[in-house]
């Protein structure tokens, strides 16, 4: 129905109701016995309605501004009786006696919510921002939304069912009292007002009070008193929160398993010791912490721990979890150490010997310095003594054919060329690796395989030990590795076989190169790079298999890295991440049971490489994101297209031998037929 000038509207009998366009209806009636459902919105004008439906179980009006607190008074099925006396049955009209779930978003005309009624189990009034009282009987009532009632600054709720409520965003609310026997999750995210907390629910588990900036220790240990059976608590961004409230924290029994204390930025040296040792996964991200070792004493049964963007992090203290530096947290199989200020022999450490972690996430590492990019320049050489971050040679380290560099000397690398960095970044190396021998320890040091161990260490925090990669597969699953710009190239389980190309593919201006290996480039070489040499690069390099440690695998996340060459063969690879890699121009993929490949961005890298990797070694491809992705040819990162328009044949190459269900191609340089892909 589209009515621009109706404004009274009475419905009788309907047994189904579609959408309604009507901006200036004021009234509305319905009486149905055979309805059960109404989901109408945007309504501006509507300011009365009466619903004499007893089947109806389900009602949503959403955004009805002008809509008033009169449309509780009809949907009670009774009325407040005085006090010490049986509420009253409601006498006017049916009704809607069986409705379960009431959904009133975004009415911002409402004030006062009284609602009676024996049915109910789910009532929302998120963005009600008018709302500033609310009195229910509604004994039924399992889930209570009131996110974002601004005018709100006291909630009351008393011997209620509720099982979940919501008071998000609520940024007027002060106090909060809450008596439920039911209760299991509370939602406080952006109540930056709430300064008391009472609770009286012994079913409460989750709680979630991030941004609550007024909360003090006071507050906190006033809402724990009762000694709720809380296994999750949140309470990122509580800045009130000090030293002297962390015992609050605590008070719960059994005791939290989840802790979540992320920029709180008071706590620096965080009191471990009352922390219990029954914690399970904990959140330090963002804050001061430095070092660990009490953390270790206290909760040896963590299994996650979240420490990222600790820049004053202890390196020394984080690699004690490592099986050769004390296998701290023997338990741990989750942990997150991006943005930290960790050098690369430690990253490497972790890489090598984390063999018990199945996600390990090391986004934003920076990579290694330009000192050693020159030296990689001139003599094929990485020397990664006290370098930051991270770089390919550890991960060709996993493939088991090849160690980091346990000395911080030389490393001599074999199968690739390095030519340069991205940009001021740093550069790759691929196993095979022969470790060089220490300084001064010449051919005697040289056969004794870096017998002297630990020469030239001083002063590097967590430098590796020099021994072999362990003999048992990694137990990880999730890598992620995002905005790693250290990284130009990523083989696992592949490793690249010397070519000879013919010399007219090699067209790049100004840049030495030999004749076999892959090339890592910089952003000024990008622009020269031909379509031609590209493709030829790809088609021509082949691959080897070898076992890798973490052939285990599930999810690996590239993006916004400075990768140029991937190579993988995973069997267990299920997704993978390489959007925002605008440099990538090799991708070699033999991983059976990869089903969604993100490519967003890709700018590089050529169609037919695309075409190839995803008909030839990914047979269950579901989901290939390749939006923003240059698919005519490889061209300048100033977006200039070059080569022929796509063909309706090179189209359908991109899809066949897959099993490819969603294909997204927005914002492609080439406009591209769908009814040209051979899509499931």
């Amino acid at each position: 129905v589209t009515c621009s000038q109706l404004t009274d509207l009475i419905l009788g009998s309907p047994q189904g109701l579609g959408q309604v366009e009507c901006v200036i209806l004021s009234s509305l009636y319905i009486f149905s016995t055979q309805l059960k459902q109404i989901h109408w919105r945007h309504f501006p004008s509507l300011e009365t309605l009466r619903l004499d439906c007893p089947n109806l179980d389900e009602l949503c009006l959403g955004d009805c501004d002008n809509l008033r607190d009169s449309v509780f008074q009809m949907l009670s099925d009774s009325v407040p009786a005085p006090l010490g006396k049986e509420r009253a049955p409601k006498r006017l009209g049916i009704g809607c006696p069986k409705l379960q779930t009431l959904r009133l978003e975004g009415c911002e005309g409402l004030r006062r919510s009284e609602l009676w009624h024996k049915s109910l189990t789910s009532l929302n009034l998120s963005g009600c921002k008018g709302i500033s009282s609310l009195q229910l009987g509604c004994p039924m009532l399992e889930e209570l939304k009131l996110d974002d009632c601004c005018e709100m600054q006291e909630a009351l709720l008393r011997q209620s069912r509720v099982r979940k409520l919501f008071l998000g965003a609520c940024c007027s609310l002060v106090r909060v009292n809450v008596s439920s026997e039911a209760l299991c999750s509370l939602d406080l995210r952006g109540c930056g007002g709430l300064e008391q907390l009472t609770l009286d629910c012994p079913s409460l588990s989750d709680i979630d009070a991030t941004f609550c900036l007024k909360l003090t220790e006071s507050g906190l240990a006033a809402a724990m008193a009762s000694q709720p059976p809380v296994e999750r608590l949140v309470l990122s961004v509580c800045s009130q929160l000090t030293e002297s409230g962390r015992a609050a924290a605590m008070a719960s029994q059994p005791p939290v398993e989840r802790l979540v204390l992320s920029v709180c930025s008071q706590i620096s040296i965080f009191g471990y010791s009352l922390l219990p040792s029954t914690m399970r996964s904990l959140d330090l991200s963002y804050t001061h912490v430095s070092d660990l070792s009490s953390l270790y004493d206290s909760c040896p049964q963590l299994t996650a721990l979240n420490l990222s963007s600790c820049r004053e992090l202890d390196t020394a203290s984080l690699l004690r979890i490592l099986p050769s530096r004390g296998f701290k947290l023997p338990q741990l199989v989750d942990l997150d150490i991006s943005y930290c200020q960790l050098p690369t022999a430690s990253v490497a450490s972790i890489l090598l010997e984390g063999t018990n972690l199945v996600s390990l996430a090391i986004n934003g590492c920076e990579g290694v310095v330009s000192s050693q990019l020159e030296a990689l320049n001139s003599c094929g050489t990485l020397n990664t003594n006290g370098c930051e971050g991270v770089v390919s040679s550890q991960l060709e380290a996993l493939n088991g054919c090849g160690t980091p560099n346990t000395y911080g000397e030389d490393v001599v690398m074999g199968g690739v060329e390095v030519v340069s960095g991205v940009g001021e970044q740093h550069s790759t190396c691929i196993a095979p690796l022969e470790m060089a021998p220490p300084p001064g320890a010449g051919a005697e040091g040289s056969a004794a395989g870096g017998a002297a161990e630990g020469v030239g260490m001083e002063g590097v925090e967590g430098a590796c030990t020099g021994q072999a990669p362990p003999s048992r597969p990694h137990s990880l699953r999730s890598l992620s590795l995002v905005k790693c710009q250290g990284l130009n190239s990523v083989f696992l389980g592949l490793q690249p076989e010397p070519y000879e190309p013919p010399c007219e593919t090699m067209d790049c201006q100004g840049v030495e190169h030999t004749c076999q290996g892959v090339k890592v480039y910089t952003a000024k070489h990008y622009p020269f790079l031909s379509r031609r040499a590209i493709e030829c690069e790809s088609v021509n390099m082949r691959w080897r298999e070898v076992p890798t440690l973490v052939s285990g695998l599930r999810t690996l996340r590239l993006g916004l890295s400075g990768v140029q060459a991937v190579a993988l063969a995973l069997p267990e690879l299920a997704q993978l991440e390489l959007s925002g890699c605008t440099y990538l121009r090799m991708l070699e993929l033999r991983c059976p049971l990869l089903l969604t490949l993100l490519m967003q961005a890709c700018r590089m890298v050529p169609r037919q490489v695309i075409s190839r990797a995803v008909g030839e070694g990914c047979p269950r491809l579901e989901t290939l994101d390749v939006q923003h992705v240059q698919m005519t040819a490889a061209s300048s990162l100033e977006g200039a297209a070059v080569g022929p328009s796509t063909s309706t044949a090179e189209k359908r190459a991109l899809c066949e031998g897959s099993e490819i269900r969603n294909l997204l191609v927005c914002n492609c340089v080439s406009k591209w037929n769908v009814g040209d892909y051979p899509l499931k």
